[in-house]
């Protein structure tokens, strides 16, 4: 595609044509370009940003580019492939999307940090806040397959990974907090599954159908993606031990969540200029 090694890579389907699109950030000289449609070059920014993240947060099914373009600038999002619309002016330590509230549009679920957790920008209208603390590590999928995307986030020590489902409930589902962790619809049930690394000497492990542990593999993974790579409708996990999670890995959190501090979310204006 590209002889220059990029600083950063996602995908979405920018023109709602059914083709994805590879949105790159090839650094400092050179910002932000749009591989569109396998063919062509489009440049979207000359900053290069902080994170990136794309999602359908209108429901115009196109995927929107929301974009961390660091201090001062905060957080802007590309709309429909044709505006920039800021969101925020902080910056945040992370960001993912899904469809929480099963309304048809993505919501951006932000780590805002240490001063004030996690927020979510919910159907592109409201802030609400999740909790207090930031977390290490966060991905989505509808790990029960009822239409609404859940949150799994590692909190760190002392209280692991934790499930937030159905934006309503938070369910402990491990102790040991460890990323990289990703998900997928392993076995083409319609309920994701959650594929976690949890470090040396445990490997990959998968919570499959939200409901028991699947060891994957026994090295661990530095990262991890997954996706329909020979287009057969129905996949299958093979492990590689048969054995269960090991008792330091087992769903008793080390330590109960603690409730969120209510605080508002600061909003200022101004920001990067396209």
């Amino acid at each position: 595609m590209h002889s220059i090694s990029p600083e950063d890579m996602v995908t979405g389907d920018l023109e709602g044509n059914g083709q994805d699109d590879v949105i790159i950030d090839f650094g400092a000289l050179y910002g932000i370009w749009l591989w569109m449609n396998n063919s062509f070059w489009v440049k979207l920014h000359p900053l290069s940003p902080e994170g990136m993240v794309t999602g359908d947060i209108d429901g115009s099914g196109q995927d929107d580019v929301i974009i961390d373009f660091g201090a001062p600038d905060g957080i802007w999002v590309r709309m429909n492939n044709s505006s920039w619309v800021k969101l925020h002016s902080l910056s945040p330590e992370g960001m993912v999307t899904g469809d929480i509230d099963g309304s048809g549009q993505d919501d951006v679920i932000i780590d805002f940090g240490a001063q004030d957790g996690i927020w979510v920008r919910m159907n592109n209208s409201t802030w609400v806040k999740w909790h207090s603390l930031s977390p290490e590590g966060m991905v989505t999928g509808d790990i029960d397959a009822s239409g609404q995307d859940d949150a799994i986030i590692d909190f760190g020590v002392p209280f692991g990974i934790w499930v937030f489902m159905n934006n309503n409930d938070w369910v402990p589902l491990s102790t040991s907090p460890e990323i990289p962790s990703v998900t997928g619809d392993l076995d083409s049930n319609g309920q994701d599954d959650v594929i976690i690394s949890f470090g040396e000497p445990f490997g990959i492990w998968v919570f499959m159908n939200n409901g028991a542990w699947v060891k994957l593999h026994n090295l661990s993974a530095e990262s991890m993606v997954t996706g329909n790579l020979d287009g057969v409708s129905s996949l299958s996990v093979t492990a590689l031990m048969s054995q269960k999670l090991p008792a330091e890995l087992q769903q008793a959190p080390a330590s109960v969540l603690p409730p969120f501090v209510p605080q508002n979310l600061p909003l200022e204006g101004a920001g990067v200029e396209q």
